[in-house]
Order: structure tokens, then sequence, then C-alpha cells
């Protein structure tokens, strides 16, 4: 699906997530256990700065309803992975990989459409330099996941 260029890196965030969601749901129950580590490293390094980014600049867009699902749909992602990684269970890893990868096809299918369609082009690109900045200030790995050209980065 073709995105407006002020989603393409969280886009290419949901990639990465559905990569990973595919990993763990086709992984065996012992396989899984393996899993557990580099999901959680995952989840701290990138995931959980994507749901901040998006309840900073998207959420604020959307309609009252969407934006009450998205943040409570994080909500119980972030308590979700929390019960992993005090309690590693294969079955609830299954799960949490499920509803991770349903809530990012939801995103990218419904949400972002809504995102593009509430903001002007002059909104769209204002929401493109933000989401740089929140990467640079927030993310650890900084612009590391902006497509921002490099000469709008400085």
């Amino acid at each position: 699906m073709q995105r407006d260029p002020a989603l393409h890196d969280l886009a290419r965030d949901h990639y990465r997530v559905l990569l990973m969601c595919r990993r763990v749901e086709k992984a065996t129950a012992s396989e899984r256990a393996s899993l557990v580590e580099p999901f959680l490293r995952f989840w701290d390094e990138d995931a959980t700065f994507h749901l901040l980014e998006e309840e900073a600049l998207l959420v604020p867009h959307l309609p009252p309803d969407d934006a009450d699902r998205v943040r409570g749909e994080h909500e119980w992602l972030r308590a979700a992975v929390e019960r992993l990684r005090a309690s590693p269970d294969p079955e609830a890893f299954a799960e949490l990989a499920r509803r991770l990868r349903e809530h990012v096809r939801d995103e990218d299918r419904v949400l972002y459409g809504k995102v593009e369609r509430a903001l002007t082009a002059a909104q769209r690109a204002e929401l493109r330099l933000r989401s740089a900045e929140f990467r640079l200030r927030v993310r650890p790995k900084g612009l590391e996941h902006c497509s921002l050209p490099h000469a709008a980065r400085s």
C-alpha cells in the first residue's frame, strides 16, 4: 500500500514488527523459548518507541473512538510484554504475536489512511518533520530508521 511520506517510517517499523511476529507465530513452542530474548530486545529498542511516536503524533488526528482503541491496544500490548518478561509462556507469547500482528495490520489498513485523509498536505509535511525530530530526540537509534533526506535532517 502506498503511504504518504509522512508515514513511511512508521510503516517501515510495521514491516519489522510483522517479520518478528511471523517468526514467533511459525515457531514451535520449544522454538519460541529461544525467541523471547530477541523479541524483548526488539520491543525495548524499537517497538516501545514506535508506540510512543504513534501516540504523540498520530493519535491526536484520529476520531475519538479510534484514538481510545489505539491507546487501549497499546496498553494491552505493553502489559502482555511485561507478562512475557516476567514469565515466558510459549502460548501467551504466540497470542501476543498474533494480537500485535492484528494491531499492526489494522493500523496499516485503516488507521493510517484516516490520518492521511484528516491532514492537509502541509500538515503531512509537518508530521514528517516531527516524526524525524521524535526519532532523533527519543529513539535510542536516532535517525537510523528515518527516511528524510540527509539535508533535511540538519
